[in-house]
C-alpha cells in the first residue's frame, strides 16, 4: 500500500516537472514569391524583405505604396499626391520605366493592367493584408515579363479555423482629410469570410487636388475534402482631381515652386473610375 502511494506520489512530480519544462518553439516566417515552394525566408538564396501583418498594423502609412516604399531600395513615384492616388513603385532604380520592370502580385496572380498603367492601389485595402513578400532582382524566370527589378507580393488574410474577429479604425488630418475603415472575418470547420472596406475624402495639398475613394474587398473560403476553393469579389470607385504639374525654367525666370506651390496647372482635369 505504501509502495503504491509513493509510486503516485512521484509519478506526479515526474508529471508536474515535465509540464512545467516544456520547450517553447518559434517557427520561422515563410515566404511563397521567390521560388515554386514554401521555403524558410533565411534559407532562400534572394534579398528578399517580409512584412508582416503586426508591422502592418503598427505603421504610420495610409497607403500601400506608402508602406512599401520604407523598404531598403523601393522608390514610390507620385506625381499628385493626396494619399498615393496614382502612384507606382520602383524597385532598383529603373526610373520612368519603373513600373514596366516591377512586378505586382496579390496572392501570386498580376494585377497590373495590360495597357501598363499603375495598379490601381485604391482598390486594394490596408487591412485586406496578411503579409507582403518583396523579392530584389530579376525574377522574369519564374514569373515571365515585367519583372526585371523584382517582384512585390500581396497576400491576403486568411482567417484561421473556428475564429471570428473584426475591427473599426478611422483617422482625420489636415484638408479636410478623414478616413474610416473596417475588418470582419469568421471562419469554421469548412467555411471562412473575410470582409474589408473603405472610405478615403480629402481636399488634397494642391488646389483641383480632392479625392474620393471607396473599396470592399471579400474572400470566402471553403476547405473540401479535395481542396481549398476561393471566391474574390471586390469593388472600388475613385473620384480624383487632377491638378497638373509645377514647372521650373530657369531660363526665363519661371519657378511655380516658388510662386505658387500649390497652384494647378489643369485646374479642371478629373478622373473617374
Amino acid at each position: 500500500m505504501n509502495r503504491t502511494v509513493l509510486a503516485s506520489a512521484l509519478l506526479c512530480a515526474a508529471t508536474n516537472s515535465f509540464a512545467q519544462d516544456l520547450p517553447v518553439f518559434e517557427l520561422r516566417s515563410t515566404v511563397v514569391t521567390p521560388q515554386r515552394f514554401v521555403a524558410a525566408s533565411d534559407r532562400v538564396a534572394a534579398s528578399v524583405t517580409v512584412i508582416q501583418r503586426e508591422q502592418i498594423e503598427n505603421s504610420p502609412a495610409a497607403s500601400l505604396p506608402d508602406l512599401i516604399a520604407r523598404q531598403a531600395g523601393v522608390k514610390i513615384q507620385d506625381l499628385f499626391g493626396n494619399n498615393a492616388s496614382n502612384a507606382t513603385l520602383d524597385l532598383r532604380g529603373f526610373g520612368s520605366t519603373g513600373k514596366q520592370n516591377t512586378l505586382i502580385l496579390l496572392d501570386g496572380k498580376r494585377i497590373a493592367d495590360i495597357d501598363l498603367t499603375s495598379v490601381q492601389w485604391a482598390a486594394i485595402p490596408l487591412d485586406a493584408i496578411e503579409r507582403i513578400e518583396i523579392v530584389r532582382g530579376s525574377g522574369a524566370v519564374l514569373y515571365g515579363e515585367g519583372a526585371s527589378s523584382g517582384v512585390i507580393n500581396l497576400i491576403t488574410r486568411k482567417a484561421a479555423k473556428n475564429s471570428t474577429s473584426g475591427s473599426i479604425g478611422g483617422r482625420i488630418g489636415s484638408y479636410d482629410t478623414h478616413e474610416g475603415n473596417a475588418y470582419l472575418s469568421y471562419s469554421g470547420e469548412q467555411f471562412g469570410l473575410n470582409i474589408a472596406a473603405n472610405d478615403y475624402r480629402s481636399d488634397g495639398y494642391r488646389r483641383n487636388n480632392q479625392n474620393q475613394q471607396s473599396n470592399l474587398f471579400s474572400t470566402l473560403h471553403w476547405n473540401s475534402p479535395i481542396g481549398d476553393f476561393a471566391l474574390r469579389l471586390a469593388a472600388d470607385r475613385q473620384d480624383v482631381r487632377l491638378p497638373g504639374a509645377r514647372r521650373i525654367q530657369p531660363s526665363i525666370n519661371l519657378n511655380e515652386y516658388e510662386s505658387d506651390r500649390r497652384g494647378a496647372q489643369t485646374p479642371l482635369d478629373y478622373a473617374d473610375r
